[in-house]
C-alpha cells in the first residue's frame, strides 16, 4: 500500500462545514514524496478542511520533532517542530498561487500529500541547535567539537584584526 493514498480525501460527498482529519507523518511518507529524504520524523499534522461551494480552505497544524544534526557539533539532536499553514483549494481554472491551488472543476477526491509535505518542510527550524545545551541533565552535544568550534570562530577582535590586514595588502597594490 503507497503511504500516500491515505492522504486522500474523498470530497464529492462532503457536506459543507469543517472536516477534521489526523496523520501521521513518519520516515515512509517522507520518502514516498522524496526519495532522499533522511528525516527521521515524529510529526502529526491535524488538517481542517473547511469545504464551501466553489472552495476548500485547508488550515493544517504541524507539530512533534525530528532527529536532525546539530548545526554546531553534528550529533544527532531532537528539534521541535511546530508550524501552522493556511492553503485556499479553489474549484475551477486559474494559475496557482502561493497559497492558491485551482482544482478541476469536476474532481472528486482531493490528494493533501504534497501540501502536506510542503507545509512540514517549512515548518522546520533554519537552525538545528539545542540552546544552553550545556545546561541541560543528559546533553547531547559533542563538546570536542564544540571546543574546536569556540577555537576556530574567534573573537571579534582577531577577525577586526584580520580585515584590516587583507585590506592593507590591498592598498600596497601599484596600478600603472
Amino acid at each position: 500500500m503507497n503511504p500516500l493514498d491515505s492522504f486522500t480525501i474523498p470530497v464529492k460527498g462532503l457536506k459543507n462545514g469543517i472536516h477534521r482529519y489526523e496523520f501521521e507523518l513518519d520516515t515512509s511518507f517522507f520518502q514516498a514524496i522524496n526519495e532522499e529524504s533522511t528525516l527521521q520524523p515524529s510529526l502529526t499534522a491535524v488538517v481542517d478542511l473547511d469545504k464551501r461551494d466553489s472552495m476548500y480552505i485547508l488550515d493544517m497544524k504541524i507539530s512533534g520533532n525530528v532527529q536532525a544534526d546539530c548545526d554546531r557539533c553534528l550529533n544527532p539532536i531532537p528539534v521541535i517542530v511546530d508550524g501552522a499553514h493556511r492553503l485556499y483549494i479553489k474549484r475551477g481554472i486559474g494559475e496557482d498561487e502561493a497559497d492558491i491551488v485551482y482544482l478541476e472543476q469536476f474532481e472528486d477526491q482531493l490528494n493533501i500529500a504534497k501540501y502536506v509535505y510542503d507545509f512540514a518542510m517549512l515548518s522546520l527550524p533554519i537552525k538545528n541547535v539545542i540552546e544552553q545545551c550545556e545546561e541541560l541533565d543528559s546533553p547531547p552535544c559533542n563538546f570536542d567539537m564544540l571546543d574546536k568550534w569556540d577555537e576556530n570562530s574567534g573573537t571579534e577582535d582577531n577577525k577586526e584584526e584580520q580585515k584590516g590586514t587583507v585590506w592593507d595588502k590591498l592598498s600596497d597594490l601599484k596600478f600603472d
